[in-house]
């Protein structure tokens, strides 16, 4: 890394006529009027709550063997010295108290929760059998469908009986498949519901039907789980995690079914999350009939042409709404921006355990029928496989270090201006992954099927089942030295 110099100026002005002097060569630090100035290429300093500015990255120095902070404004990747620091790419966006939060550049996808993995195995097909079937898995036949064959057939025409599609035996082919396995068969379902299967009435060569439900045997971090139904649920896609797992629950956040807008209107979603997003699809894009900033439910804000409207209107609550915000059509919107405090609490009290949700939902898996293990919520595993490493250093952002945020900031909940500065360090960065190009989860669940995300071609706070596949990213909760 170049040579750092250090100057001190009384003023800007004194900064600013000495420029000649100081070198254009090496990184120099100023301190110009109580203001420290950071010019030139890769400058790294101390890491301190002082030296860091939104999109500074975390790096760690294996000379000195400390964490510091890589000053992103002087960032030159061809030149930067990788044989000293590591790069944790996890940019700074905020600060808790004494605790910094950085953004990890890099995003994956993955459903919130895992599908549910059954097999169906002790098939006698030298005879004809039968048994019924009923899966509750989404959008599949109400009722039991009887499965049956005639002596001599494969298992791949078993499989056959089984269609998928919506009403199909084992419903949405979009969540649901089946396939054969050494004569076996398994089946994955998800989507909304509690995603179970059973077996009756076998006969003949279906005498011996063996039905095997893989989220049985599960192991949270680490440490094995097995035996009743009270213990381990069936369901990751259609039951909280509390009630996945209630012996975890004094652990967990509470769910959070409702959120509420600035003006304190609930409104279970299209909340807004990023104001410039959120305006430019609403104003034009918005409810086309009168919304009341102060009324709940779940459509968007009205267009600025409807706003406009209101002030001319023959309705009193459209011309109250319109005087109440001076006929400014962004005091209204701001009025329909999330309160994240109704959400979590207060934010402190979010980040005081930052990232316990996530960190453990990554940590929980189930023994599938090859007897590996996998992730029971993928979204939150792919989330902990985040980070670098550094052989033969303790570096603080090894993969499993990062997680996702308690709150939103890992779905991109923060100010446009800070967003936008981000977005600048991550393209330096050669990541194509703005934030605001995707879909983010968060750690949270709204209800047993849901889970919360940002809407990015929306700028707003939105929940889906969590069987879709969205983007996730990881934050870095970092202890500043003092």
């Amino acid at each position: 890394m170049a040579k750092k110099s250090l100057f001190q100026y009384g003023s800007q002005h004194d900064y600013n006529v000495d420029a000649a002097n100081r070198p254009s060569d090496s990184s120099t630090v100023c301190l110009v009027n109580n203001e420290v100035k950071y010019k030139g290429v890769n400058v790294v300093v101390e890491a301190t709550p002082f030296n860091v500015e939104v999109g500074d990255m975390l790096v760690y120095d294996k000379q000195e063997l400390k964490h510091k902070i890589l000053k992103m404004r002087t960032y030159n990747a061809a030149t930067f010295d990788t044989s000293r620091y590591v790069k944790s790419e996890a940019l700074y966006h905020r600060t808790v108290g004494k605790v910094g939060l950085f953004l990890y550049k890099s995003q994956t996808s993955g459903a919130w929760g895992a599908q549910c993995e059954f097999k169906i195995s002790g098939l006698d097909l030298t005879q004809s059998g039968s048994f019924d079937f009923l899966s509750t898995g989404y959008q599949a036949a109400a009722t039991a469908t009887t499965i049956s064959w005639e002596a001599g057939a494969t298992i791949n025409d078993v499989k056959a009986l089984f269609t998928t599609g919506n009403g199909g035996v084992i419903g949405s082919g979009s969540y649901n498949s089946i396939t054969a396995d050494n004569g076996d068969l398994i089946i994955m379902v998800g989507g909304t519901g509690t995603n179970n299967i059973t077996i009756s009435n076998p006969t003949g060569g279906g005498a011996d039907v063996v039905l095997t439900d893989y989220s049985k045997t599960c192991k949270v971090n680490g440490v094995e789980l097995t035996g009743n139904d009270n213990e381990i649920h069936r369901s990751f896609q259609g039951s909280t995690v509390a009630t996945c797992f209630p012996s975890l629950s004094g652990d967990l956040l509470p769910v959070t079914t409702a959120c509420y807008t600035v003006s304190k209107a609930n409104r279970p979603y299209r909340c807004g999350m990023s104001f410039q997003i959120f305006k430019a699809y609403v104003t034009t894009n918005g409810a086309t009939t009168f919304v009341d900033d102060t009324t709940g439910g779940s459509t968007f804000p009205m267009t600025k042409a409807k706003f406009d409207a209101c002030a001319t209107s023959e309705t009193a609550a459209e011309v109250a709404c319109y005087n109440r915000h001076n006929g400014d059509y962004d005091s209204y919107l701001r009025a329909a921006m999330i309160d994240i405090e109704s959400l979590k609490g207060t934010v402190g009290n979010a980040y005081k355990n930052f990232g316990k949700q996530g960190k453990l939902l990554a940590s929980i898996f189930y023994k599938n029928h090859n007897g590996e293990w996998k992730p029971c919520y993928p979204a939150a595993y792919n989330v902990s496989l985040m980070g670098v490493t550094a052989a033969g250093y303790t570096t603080g952002f090894e993969p499993g270090n990062i997680y996702m945020s308690e709150s939103y900031e890992m779905a991109s909940f923060m100010n446009d201006d800070i967003r936008l500065v981000l977005n600048q360090r991550i393209a330096a960065l050669g990541g194509g992954n703005s934030l605001g190009g995707s879909n983010f989860w968060s750690a949270s669940e709204s209800d047993s099927y849901f889970a919360w995300f940002f809407s990015a071609a929306y700028g707003v706070l939105n929940y889906n089942n969590k069987v879709y596949g969205y983007s996730c990213r990881g934050s870095l909760a970092f202890i500043f030295n003092s």
